[in-house]
């Protein structure tokens, strides 16, 4: 009664974690058809296998999958982990992504979340893939290496960027430690972030988990920015 709990979207109070139905009816999940490797949406009547940017230039990762279609509920349950840092909200955006990981994530040896700057997670005080990452890892009894990847600099927000200004704002911001260099190689790594909008992100993380040896990367999101409406 002293600390009821709230819908993570639009903080009605509710008997659960998570969100209430109201919220729920607006999230848009993705599902197929869509890109085999990015994972982005087709229109039913497309029959490629590929979607126009994985077809000019295959990304580094092996597969990416997303849960949602950025936009709506799905949007405030992304900014309320990454402005609350609501555990809460972290352990519900795990549990629905589970089952999409359970089908994508085969063998996997590893999983590590897309790194922050140290100084923005000293800012914010965590870091909202870590988060996840850590629920999913309990989840799947995988286990999680936090710190193997890092971001070697500082890179300005990609949200005004364009395509081609966020593939250059974070080419060559990663790299692994190298007292994780032994684990890295040859191993199957889980991916984890927040969103997808262009996957220059996941790609440059993936590029320089490659470069250390890594044998396959399945990257996850909860959402990912979408031409569906909602």
């Amino acid at each position: 009664m002293v600390f009821p709990k709230k819908c993570q979207c639009c903080r009605e109070v509710v008997q659960w974690d998570g969100i209430c139905p109201k919220c729920w009816s607006r999230l848009l999940f993705i599902r197929p058809p869509m890109c085999k490797i990015c994972g982005s949406p087709f229109d039913k009547t497309d029959q490629f296998d590929l979607c126009t940017s994985c077809m000019s230039g295959l990304p580094v990762f092996d597969k990416h999958r997303s849960l949602l279609s950025y936009g709506g509920s799905a949007r405030k349950l992304v900014l309320s982990l990454k402005y609350r840092k609501d555990n809460s909200s972290a352990m519900f955006i795990a549990e629905i992504m589970l089952p999409m990981v359970l089908e994508i994530a085969h063998k996997v040896d590893y999983i590590i979340p897309v790194p922050l700057h140290w100084t923005r997670v000293s800012k914010r005080g965590f870091n909202q893939s870590a988060l996840i990452a850590r629920h999913l890892s309990r989840f799947l009894g995988i286990p999680i290496l936090i710190d193997s990847l890092t971001r070697n600099r500082k890179t300005p927000s990609q949200g005004s960027l364009t395509s081609h200004m966020r593939e250059k704002n974070v080419a060559g911001a990663f790299s692994v430690k190298s007292s994780s260099s032994k684990m890295i190689s040859e191993a199957r790594i889980l991916l984890v972030d927040d969103v997808y909008t262009t996957g220059s992100t996941i790609n440059a993380c993936s590029e320089a988990l490659k470069l250390t040896g890594a044998k396959k990367i399945i990257a996850v999101t909860l959402a990912k920015t979408t031409k569906l409406k909602i």
